[in-house]
């Protein structure tokens, strides 16, 4: 009978230790230590995470409990202090790339489209100011944006940095690989009407919030619908100087309703083929990025940031995306009879047995 299957066993699954060494090579990183290798140190972390350590003393104990190599915490801290962190970065981009490869192969469209949202989220330290990412002289914290696919549950893009950068430069960015079947959902914070007018330009779908006091310029009704409760019409937005003179006279559908908060929604789509009542369900999906977040940050080591260096903070965040992301994979691949927060209380207690990850991706 197979023994259960261990945090670390999950994780080498997907990463294997060939990869990490070709990606630090690559990033010009030179292994000095004999014990403590990358690999070895991102297995501890990767540990920590699903455990939800709290400092390198516990990393060190719960990295030790999962069957990895010994390493005292003052090298964890000195490691990952040391290691740059755009080689977790390119990890990051593998385990997205292989596991959102299988996830699409298994899920069916809705809309005949993948809906794609993107949103930001914040990871803040109270306790500790970092001198490169302070914030109004409070507290440090820095920026996560991410593209999240809402039929496979999982990111396929990610970017991180500081709060200084706003959401919109990243829009264009991660529309870059997009298909024609795909949808961009996103909030207010993604309001630009000249990155609308690019998107539209090159056949990107989107449904995006934006503010209600937008001058809706020379309205006219799209009457796609006979519901009351939806205002449905193409318009333009606003009369903005700073838009390009090719832009200025650019139509859009802008569809607003009552939110069930009784807050005003206004939604700008360049999508004709759906009803309003779509359209408002279609961006009611974006809610599903929230839940990512909130169990991301219930259920990782996320609530507190041990390092403060960049390297260190920057890795932290990003190896949880990265247990998250291969632990969500392999609670997918099995039809277990209980939910995604049952499967890691069973991880953490090492109580799961299943056959090679790899064979479903």
């Amino acid at each position: 009978m197979k023994h259960n299957t261990t945090i670390s066993e999950i994780m080498q699954e997907v990463i294997c230790e060939k990869e990490i060494e070709e990606i630090t090579k690559k990033q010009g990183y030179e292994e000095k230590a004999r014990t403590a290798k990358v690999s070895v140190i991102l297995g501890y972390q990767l540990c920590g995470a699903v455990e939800k350590s709290e400092s390198y003393r516990e990393l060190e104990i719960d990295g030790e409990k999962n069957g990895l190599r010994k390493v005292d915490y003052s090298t964890l801290s000195r490691k990952s202090k040391e290691i740059p962190y755009e080689i977790t970065l390119e990890l990051l981009e593998l385990t997205m790339g292989r596991c959102n490869r299988s996830s699409r192969r298994q899920v069916t469209k809705e809309y005949n489209r993948f809906i794609r949202i993107f949103d930001t989220t914040r990871f803040v330290d109270l306790n500790s100011k970092w001198k490169w990412a302070c914030h109004q002289d409070s507290c440090s914290e820095v920026k996560a944006h991410i593209s999240y696919c809402a039929q496979t549950g999982l990111p396929d893009k990610f970017n991180i940095g500081q709060i200084t950068v706003g959401d919109t430069e990243y829009l264009e960015d991660f529309c870059k690989n997009s298909t024609e079947s795909d949808c961009i959902l996103a909030d207010r914070g993604y309001f630009n009407i000249s990155k609308f007018c690019h998107l539209d330009d090159a056949g990107q779908d989107f449904v995006i919030r934006i503010r209600n006091t937008t001058n809706l310029v020379n309205p006219v009704s799209y009457d796609f619908t006979a519901d009351d409760k939806y205002n449905d019409i193409l318009c333009t937005l606003g009369k903005d100087r700073r838009i390009p003179k090719e832009h200025r006279n650019r139509q859009f559908r802008v569809v607003s309703f009552m939110g069930s908060n009784g807050e005003k929604v206004t939604l700008c789509t360049n999508i004709y083929s759906l009803t309003a009542d779509e359209i408002a369900e279609l961006y009611r999906m974006r809610w599903a990025i929230e839940t990512f977040f909130k169990t991301l940050k219930q259920n990782f080591s996320l609530k507190k940031i041990f390092g403060t260096s960049l390297n260190a903070v920057f890795t932290q965040v990003i190896i949880n995306f990265i247990a998250y992301i291969v632990l969500f994979t392999a609670f997918s691949s099995v039809r277990f009879a209980f939910s995604f927060l049952t499967f890691l209380r069973k991880i953490r207690a090492n109580l799961i047995v299943f056959s090679s990850l790899m064979d479903k991706l």
